[in-house]
């Protein structure tokens, strides 16, 4: 059976950051594979490099866990889910600006605590519940959606904090 996962905007923007993160750690490059400290790390990457760098080390470990799940998650896809998901990438990016923008909306601006609400409700459900919150959002306006998405995340929250 194939395992659907769905890359929502924050997610394709992390993994983008992770697909360069090997040119930030100078992969292959024995120099700055044996970089210890931080004056040596930060002369043996460049400029951009660097800014790519400081954005990692400034993530949380909540942040951090939430890459290194969909790490894995890219891992466990077969090669014909990675070029579907690289053909979405594309499609998202030939999208018109006012319809990448309308689905970037889905969150807008949205609180922290519903945010992270949503990721540890979502991780925390079985995937057919999963499946089912995912289908039905797929048939909503981004208003709608994002309604809906702060709706269930209250109730976990309000559940969460009762037990």
């Amino acid at each position: 059976m194939m395992n659907t996962f769905r890359m929502d905007a924050p997610c394709i923007t992390f993994l983008i950051g992770l697909l360069i993160a090997p040119i930030v750690w100078g992969q292959g490059e024995a120099s700055n594979a044996d970089a210890t400290d931080k004056e040596s790390l930060a002369t043996s990457v460049s400029g951009a490099d660097l800014r790519i760098l400081e954005r990692f080390l400034n993530l949380n470990d909540d942040d951090l866990a939430h890459i290194q799940a969909l790490i894995q998650k890219i891992r466990d896809m077969s090669p014909e889910e990675k070029i579907a998901y690289k053909a979405k990438i594309r499609e998202f990016h030939r999208m018109d600006p006012s319809k990448r923008s309308a689905i970037r909306k889905g969150w807008g601006r949205v609180p922290e605590r519903l945010r992270r609400g949503w990721m540890e409700m979502m991780h925390s459900l079985p995937d057919e519940e999963r499946m089912r919150i995912h289908n039905q959002m797929l048939e909503m306006d981004p208003v709608e959606r994002t309604a809906y998405r702060e709706k269930l995340v209250e109730a976990y929250l309000k559940n969460k904090s009762a037990q």
